[in-house]
C-alpha cells in the first residue's frame, strides 16, 4: 500500500503513506498531520487507521496517536518521555510504548 484514500465529507484526498508524520484521533474522528501540509480531519476512529496502516511503519506512541517511525529523529525513554519526528515536533511517548518503539525503530534501520 503506497497511498491513502482519506474521506472526508465533501472530498476525497489521495495521501502518500510516506508523507504521513502521524495521526492522531478518537472513536469517531482522526487528524492527519502531513509532511508540508495542513492537517486533515477525516470522520473515521482511530482504529480504523490502525488496523489499515502497515504496522511496520506506523506504531502507537500513546493513546489515539500513530507515529510513522520513518519519520522519528529521536526518543527520549527518560521522563517526560517522548518522540520528536523530522519536523522537530514532539508527541508524548507512553511508558508501556517506549520498548517497542524503540525496537521497532532499530529494527527498521537493520
Amino acid at each position: 500500500m503506497e497511498k491513502l484514500v482519506l474521506k472526508g465529507s465533501d472530498f476525497l484526498l489521495f495521501v502518500n503513506i510516506s508523507n504521513i508524520l502521524y495521526c492522531k484521533g478518537d472513536r469517531q474522528s482522526t487528524r492527519f498531520f502531513l509532511v508540508n501540509e495542513p492537517p486533515v480531519e477525516v470522520h473515521q476512529g482511530i482504529h480504523y487507521y490502525q488496523d489499515i496502516l502497515p504496522a511496520g511503519i506506523f506504531i502507537q506512541s500513546s493513546r489515539g496517536t500513530l507515529i510513522n517511525i520513518k519519520h522519528v529523529d529521536s526518543i527520549r525513554t527518560a521522563w517526560p518521555r517522548y518522540v520528536e519526528l523530522s519536523n522537530k515536533q514532539r508527541l508524548p511517548l507512553a511508558y508501556s510504548r517506549r520498548n517497542y518503539a524503540m525496537e521497532m525503530i532499530q529494527r527498521l534501520q537493520s
